[in-house]
């Protein structure tokens, strides 16, 4: 850990997530933003903060996958053959709740499209083994099926 780090690694230790927000809108230096942010991922502090800096600056917040995706596109030529959705726990993390929906088309494709506090966050598309692993994931992760929450989503984004 270099100096700015280390420095930024106390500062989190002793604040609450809301003095971390109040910090993070004070700094103007991009390399303690940038050491800052690291040590907020590292000791995985104040979610929600780390998404506002990611989207600020740029970053990106996304894990990279151990299963390959293809393309992001859902089929416009059909209709999904089953539909099945995950929920986050009401305190998943910072930023809300999350609700992943499986959308399974004959072919072996899966999207899945991903929602947060109803807005749409991401697509994803898999074959149906590696939609799959993706679906254990999120159970692991305290994701639950709850297919009702698919009601009022826009599915078309």
């Amino acid at each position: 850990m270099n100096p700015t780090e280390l420095h930024e690694y106390k500062r989190i230790q002793s604040m609450t997530d809301d003095e971390l927000c109040t910090r993070y809108k004070k700094m103007v230096k991009p390399d303690k933003i940038e050491a800052f942010y690291k040590v907020l991922k590292q000791e995985g502090r104040a979610k929600k903060l780390q998404k506002q800096i990611a989207s600020d600056k740029g970053y990106t917040t996304r894990k990279k996958s151990a299963y390959k995706t293809t393309p992001a596109y859902i089929p416009t030529n059909s209709k999904p053959k089953e539909v099945y959705a995950l929920r986050s726990r009401d305190k998943h993390d910072d930023a809300g709740i999350w609700v992943k929906v499986f959308l399974v088309y004959g072919g072996n494709t899966v999207s899945v499209i991903e929602f947060e506090n109803e807005q749409h966050d991401g697509l994803l598309n898999f074959t149906y083994e590696a939609a799959r692993h993706y679906w254990d994931q999120c159970i692991e992760e305290g994701y639950y099926r709850n297919d009702s929450c698919v009601e009022g989503l826009d599915l078309d984004s």
